[in-house]
């Protein structure tokens, strides 16, 4: 379609003008008030970009694992972390061949320099398909460890996402700072996965991709966890990110994805009983009945803060409405014109 052409070639020009920029201004260096270079930042993202003074706040610290995909999802999550958080450090983790296909892009090189100390590229690769595996806990663990020594361990929260979350509003922080210790989870079932978690004393269960804890917390679960390659974690044979922190950490936990449906929609809420929630399903806005929940979760609500899963197409029309920034969908009758074409090249790879 139309619209959504023009959505990708945007992402590509705006990535090809900001890597000549760099070319031309490499002896810039970053404002000594946030770490980077606000101007060069907002120009990128298409949005004005508002950042904490240096490291004086506390950081959220946020780990993303991805897969191969379209790489314009990288820079539109990274805009939106640093549009809707007020002091992020993101740490990126690729699997291998990703990797090299970026690296030989010069992309990351450009990112790195746009996102300067604020952005952490990790080292560590994985191969082929870790969900079910120990890996993808150990990939987040050592995104955050490569992250706290770079901010020589500030204070502040970890955030375990995905790639395909994106917040929607402002002030996540200050409604994380209010709250005591939480815990949303739940025992985890003796004969899940033929009872591996449970012969690893690993006894409580949760969702990692939506969780949020402090910091220094996570930092004692790492000082503690062998993270090799053939540490302890990469030969688990069942989703370890699902019971590893959760049983470590099981009386600190600040947020976690809440299990209470809103209708087929979960979104990530702070409300009364202190429970981080963060949406885990899909959501089509052409369904009149969904852009009501839409409307009732997040345009009548000041406590929801993201939502998941938005697909990983830069066409999804849910992305584009957060990317935009347009208050249509809120009107009684719905957004829908504008984004008719993007919904009828709904990508297919939304449910991974």
């Amino acid at each position: 379609s139309s619209r959504s052409s023009r959505s990708s070639r945007r992402c590509w020009s705006l990535f090809f003008v900001a890597a000549r920029l760099l070319l031309v201004a490499s002896s810039v260096n970053a404002g000594p008030s946030s770490l980077v270079e606000i101007s060069r930042l907002s120009s990128f993202c298409g949005r004005t970009v508002e950042l904490a003074e240096a490291f004086t706040e506390p950081i959220s610290y946020l780990s993303i694992v991805y897969h191969p995909m379209d790489p314009c999802i990288i820079d539109d999550q990274l805009c939106n972390a640093f549009i809707f958080l007020r002091n992020p450090v993101v740490a990126l983790t690729f699997q291998g061949a990703f990797l090299a296909t970026l690296q030989n892009s010069s992309r990351l090189k450009t990112l790195d320099a746009i996102f300067q100390s604020r952005l952490v590229i990790g080292k560590d690769t994985y191969a082929g398909n870790i969900w079910g595996k120990g890996d993808l806990m150990r990939m987040h663990l050592l995104n955050i460890k490569s992250a706290l020594s770079r901010t020589a361990n500030h204070p502040g929260f970890v955030h375990f996402t995905a790639s395909n979350h994106l917040f929607l509003r402002h002030g996540i922080e200050r409604a994380l700072s209010s709250l005591g210790p939480t815990a949303p989870i739940s025992d985890a079932d003796p004969k899940a996965w033929h009872g591996r978690p449970a012969r690893r004393n690993l006894t409580v269960t949760g969702r990692i991709t939506g969780s949020w804890f402090r910091a220094a917390d996570i930092n004692r679960v790492i000082a503690e966890t062998p993270l090799g390659g053939k540490g302890a974690l990469a030969n688990f044979s069942f989703p370890a990110e699902e019971y590893y922190v959760f049983t470590k950490l099981k009386d600190t936990i600040v947020g976690n994805y809440s299990r209470v449906r809103l209708s087929s929609r979960r979104f990530m809420q702070i409300k009364e009983d202190k429970v981080l929630r963060f949406g885990v399903e899909k959501l089509h806005l052409e369904r009149p009945a969904e852009r009501k929940v839409f409307r009732d979760h997040v345009c009548n609500s000041n406590v929801t803060f993201g939502v998941k899963r938005v697909s990983r197409s830069m066409q999804d029309p849910l992305r584009l409405w957060i990317k935009d920034a347009r208050p249509d969908i809120c009107a009684d009758e719905g957004p829908i014109e504008k984004y008719q074409d993007a919904m009828e090249n709904r990508a297919i790879n939304e449910s991974l």
